[in-house]
């Protein structure tokens, strides 16, 4: 039986941990999340070796706006933030206010946006594939 809001399979579980590598030497002071299990569970790994609490982000609705400014309030933070196929492409877009990315397919696990902002307001953007 297939469920609405199913778990991170083997290979996901696996990407999760690489993630949780890669982003090692990042510091990060915030995670952030849909409450889907999948994108919960990519969180964690991460979220446990830098002992951070998972936040729970709304992206329905126009929610994914607010979202993106209240991040945008943030002074010298470095956030991770866990989403999906459509959503993260959409929060790039409203973080760098221009229709940049396409949503990815929902085939695609593995790219991280990497977003970050000069003290002149510009944005510095790499997407890595991992």
């Amino acid at each position: 039986m297939m469920t609405a809001n199913p778990s991170l399979s083997t290979a996901g579980a696996a990407r999760a941990q690489r993630l949780a590598q890669i982003l090692e030497s990042y510091a990060v002071t915030q995670v952030y999340s849909t409450n889907f299990t999948r994108t919960q569970q990519t969180a964690t790994p991460f979220a446990n070796k830098k002992q951070l609490a998972i936040q729970t982000y709304e992206y329905k609705n126009g929610a994914l706006n607010n979202f993106a400014q209240s991040l945008l309030a943030l002074q010298k933070e470095v956030v991770l933030v866990v989403g999906h196929s459509n959503t993260t492409p959409a929060l790039a877009n409203l973080l760098l206010n221009e229709q940049r990315f396409s949503p990815l397919p929902e085939t695609e696990y593995g790219k991280i946006f990497v977003l970050r902002r000069n003290t002149d307001g510009t944005w510095k953007v790499a997407v890595i594939d991992y």
